[in-house]
Order: structure tokens, then sequence, then C-alpha cells
């Protein structure tokens, strides 16, 4: 045994079998392969040199935004079978829900109930969403596809709201962020929604015909006279 004060000597066999005594999160650095080298040294004289110039605060701030603006092919062929997959499948409702962390088989068989239901469960990103409503009535939406988080829930009719409601309600990790929950919930009280139909034919039976006209030639007569004072 060695005391204290003792130095370790290491021989010469030991030295040749371990040749490096560091640790091996250090790689030794290997030059390049010969190959490589004699390539390099023979298309140097065609190869023009390449400088690496650091861009502009401006052109950085332009070549994000392109990114950002511009889609790629991919993304616009995504874009265009979402399109025709919604047109063919004749989808006429649609509900943007906000998806939290959930494991992946408890949400494979989520998605089995949702279409048992007659609802198809998608997850698209972002710019997706914008670019297949992009000049549509749902154009006014765009601050709901901006979540980090959002899943979709087509429907077929108008009925599918009631679907919507209570299937969501059974799973924790899902919550409709469209319709307010209490308005909803207020439908799915009807037994159809042709009931909403029927009242408003009433009500508009019970309002007579003088009162309608009366209130439209006061509108028009308005909005003439608004017109002349604008000229």
């Amino acid at each position: 045994m060695l005391g204290r004060g003792s130095k370790c000597v290491l021989s010469r066999d030991f030295i040749s079998r371990f040749p490096r005594c560091v640790s091996t999160k250090y790689p030794r650095p290997t030059p390049r392969p010969y190959r490589r080298r004699l390539f390099e040294a023979a298309v140097l004289p065609v190869v023009p040199e390449v400088r690496v110039v650091c861009p502009s605060q401006k052109e950085y701030l332009e070549e994000k935004r392109k990114q950002y603006e511009e889609y790629t092919d991919i993304e616009l062929a995504l874009v265009d079978h979402v399109k025709k997959w919604i047109k063919t499948e004749g989808f006429r409702t649609i509900a943007i829900c906000q998806l939290l962390s959930v494991k992946g088989p408890i949400k494979w068989l989520a998605k089995n109930q949702f279409r048992l239901n007659g609802l198809e469960f998608r997850e698209y990103g972002k710019r997706i969403m914008k670019k297949i409503f992009e000049n549509t009535p749902f154009q006014t939406l765009y601050f709901l596809f901006d979540g980090p988080h959002n899943c979709y829930l087509f429907g077929k009719d108008a009925e599918s709201i009631t679907a919507v409601i209570r299937e969501c309600k059974k799973y924790p990790w899902i919550e409709p962020l469209v319709i307010p929950v209490k308005e909803a919930e207020e439908l799915c009280k009807l037994r159809s929604l042709d009931d909403l139909r029927s009242e408003t034919l009433l009500i508009s039976a019970s309002v007579p015909l003088q009162e309608i006209s009366t209130s439209l030639g006061t509108i028009t007569s308005s909005l003439e006279k608004d017109g002349r004072e604008m000229k």
C-alpha cells in the first residue's frame, strides 16, 4: 500500500493500454479524413470562398416576417386537403376547443367516441386554420386560432352543438371556446333547433306589417340624410 506522502508511478504498460486518462465526455479531436482534405485542396481554385456576413437587423426582421407570412408547398397542400375534406363530408358547424395535456390512448378513445356521436376531432396548427378560413366569415375568429393548444370538432348539422357540450363535459382536458357555455346549455334543453325557427316565425307573425314597413322607412330616410350630409 502507498502512504500519504508517496507518489503514484504509472508503468509504461499501463500507459500503452490506457493512453487517455480523461473522461469519455471529452472526445479526442481527430483530423478530417485524408480524402476529404485532398478533395478540398483540389477544388479550392475553382470554388469561390464563401464569406459569412452577419445580416443587419432590418434584413433579419424581413426574413422572419417572410417565414411567418409565407406558406410552404406542404402547408398549402394540407390547406387544400382540409378544404376538400370539409366540403366532401358536408360539415356545417365547427367548435374550437382548448386542448390540455392528455395521454395518447385516452385521446384516441375520445376521438372514437366523438365519431360515434357525429363529430370529427382534428388538430391543426394556427397558421393552417387561418389559411383555411381566409376570406370567409370565420375570419373574425382569428384570435381564437392563436391559442397554444387547440383542437376542432366538426359537425354536419346544427344539432351537433348538443353533442359537443354533452361530450366535452365527460373529459376534463377539452373545453369549448366559441359558444358561451350558458348559451349552449340553453340550446341543449330544446328538443331540436327547429323550435327556434318556429318561435322566430311566431314572433315575426305577431308583429304588424305596418310597423315593420314604418321602421324600415325610417331607417332608409335616416341613411339617405346621413349620405347627403357626408357629401
